[in-house]
């Protein structure tokens, strides 16, 4: 990527700081260092999304059971070749006729006919990837490619959440980072931080290997563990590392949410925010007691996505159904006691929660193309599963009647209800019916429509946005930080940090007024930025001493 500097002359860029000012702006003095802001940085997402293991509820009482049945399956399995073919013969009529009814949620034509039999490709070796440079490289490098085409291109990994919030922190730490490891290297307090997030994902989730011999396996895996994270969501109204799996500016996109749940961290904050997009719509938002608890408005019930609602038979009365709203939550770790005093410390950290928020309302109202995301990650959407990967799953996958009642509001009192168990049904038999990406994409897209209620003006995704702090070493919690989700602002910001990828602009160095990051960043000491700003303060230094001079001469 070539890259040309602003130059000094074209900007009057701290021009009222004198040598002095500057000079301790960006100097890394011992004294100072530990006095300094904790950063608050975005973990890598890529790097979180689990792919040799099943994430399971802990609410399922046969988890030990399916655990010691899978090589016994396994086994079953290879002295009887005749036993699958026979039940997939078996379940053929019903995947036939789903597949029709699963285009309106995967947008994907079935294949030409072929062979029934054609086995999908192992996955290939890759080759170990060139050593990197000891040194950072250089903004004026030769080398022309984009940072998109440089490091998120095939065979690479896909952009990332992490990728698109970490340069809000500083585009150039993150560009010296891209060059010298690939990503950004991680600290012993981030290390730190990976554990309290694995302990909480613990409390929600257990991780069970699974073998994976294709492509096809390893991103079927992923799919299952959303369809799992979602069905645990509305059954136990928690669920922790959810991978959501999105397009931005034609690029395929990943991360991972912390904690999804239906508890409110700040009613009285999301009752603000809710009055202000009101107001902002022209309308008033009315008292949820405007209308007696026990009747249903016609809007209420007739309205909304018809996937989303559902009609509930009660004491011989219907009344309408809808999921619950939902709240997104980001966990970070901090080696001090106390909350970020600086915006510039939490730009990061809000842009990743919305980025979340946009990717996960994308999926549930289907507005996602599966076809780009198969074709990234270089699999044939219509390619079965290899065997030991079903025989896996069959043992693992809950079946819907051992899953506890699911949350879900009722639309008459805004409150929370149960809904009754689904019918029974064989954990092998859904197996079975999602035997290929394809058909698990539009099954993951049903469940996502069973648990989010999205339309053309609002979504059960609530605008507020929490992230909270607990110590690093501990997990003891610090503090919550809630603020309201800015499509605007993020699409601003989005688009600004797409054409740094796509090569379209220069990296950027942070501010003057937050200059204390550069007493803490390794790269300091060479960055291009920061050495030209230090000749540009020289030289206004140099000009305004000789202005002085004339004067006293005259």
């Amino acid at each position: 990527m070539s890259a040309t500097l602003e130059t000094a002359e074209s900007s009057d860029y701290g021009s009222d700081l004198d040598a002095d000012t500057w000079d301790d702006l960006f100097s890394q003095s011992p004294t100072v260092l530990p006095s300094l802001e904790e950063p608050v940085l975005p973990r890598d997402d890529a790097e979180h999304v689990p792919t040799r293991s099943l994430r399971l509820a802990r609410i399922r009482e046969n988890i030990d059971r399916a655990i010691t049945g899978l090589d016994d399956t396994s086994r079953e399995l290879e002295r009887d070749g005749g036993w699958r073919a026979a039940r997939t013969q078996q379940q053929q009529v019903e995947v036939e006729c789903d597949e029709g009814n699963r285009g309106s949620f995967s947008g994907i034509r079935p294949p030409p006919e072929k062979e029934k039999s054609e086995r999908p490709p192992s996955v290939p070796e890759q080759p170990s990837p060139p050593r990197r440079s000891a040194e950072p490289e250089s903004m004026t490098t030769s080398d022309t490619r984009s940072p998109l085409e440089r490091f998120r291109t095939k065979p690479k990994k896909p952009l990332s959440v992490t990728d698109i919030v970490s340069p809000a922190w500083c585009e150039l730490q993150y560009w010296y980072s891209l060059t010298r490891y690939g990503r950004v290297k991680k600290t012993p307090a981030m290390k730190a931080g990976s554990k309290i997030h694995k302990e909480k994902e613990r409390e929600v989730h257990v991780e069970v290997p699974v073998e994976i011999t294709t492509k096809e396996d390893r991103l079927g895996l992923r799919l299952w563990n959303i369809i799992g994270g979602l069905r645990t969501l509305r059954a136990t109204g928690l669920t922790r590392e959810l991978e959501v799996i999105g397009l931005v500016d034609g690029q395929v996109m990943v991360g991972v949410i912390d904690e999804i749940s239906y508890t409110c961290p700040d009613e009285a904050l999301e009752e603000k925010i809710l009055e202000a997009a009101d107001l902002g719509r022209g309308g008033k938002r009315k008292k949820k007691d405007a209308i007696p608890a026990d009747q249903t408005t016609m809007s209420d019930f007739f309205g909304g996505d018809a996937q989303s609602k559902t009609l509930d038979v009660e004491h011989g009365r219907l009344r309408s159904r809808r999921p619950a709203n939902i709240y997104l939550t980001d966990i970070k770790t901090r080696g001090s006691k106390s909350m970020p005093k600086l915006e510039g410390q939490m730009r990061a950290t809000r842009m990743q929660l919305m980025l979340y928020r946009r990717l996960l309302n994308d999926l549930a109202a289907n507005n996602v193309d599966a076809e780009p995301v198969f074709e990234r990650y270089n699999v044939d959407p219509h390619g079965r599963f290899s065997d030991s990967f079903i025989a896996q799953l069959a043992d693992l996958n809950t079946p819907a009647s051992t899953q506890p009642p699911q949350h879900e509001e009722d639309d008459e009192n805004d409150e929370p209800l149960c809904a009754n168990p689904q019918p029974e049904q064989d954990a092998l038999d859904e197996v079975l019916q999602h035997q290929t990406c394809s058909s698990l994409w539009a099954l993951m897209i049903s469940e996502f429509s069973k648990t989010i209620s999205v339309n053309a003006i609002s979504s059960s995704i609530s605008p507020l946005l929490t992230a909270e702090f607990r110590k690093s070493d501990t997990g003891v919690l610090i503090g919550r930080q809630s603020f309201a989700y800015d499509a605007e602002v993020l699409e601003g910001y989005v688009q600004e940090e797409m054409r740094w990828w796509k090569g379209e602009r220069q990296a950027k160095g942070v501010d003057v007024e937050e200059s204390y990051k550069c007493k803490m960043c390794e790269f300091a000491e060479k960055c291009e930025w920061r050495i030209e700003k230090d000749r540009e303060a020289g030289r206004k230094a140099r000009v305004r001493r000789a202005a002085a001079d004339s004067e006293k001469t005259t």
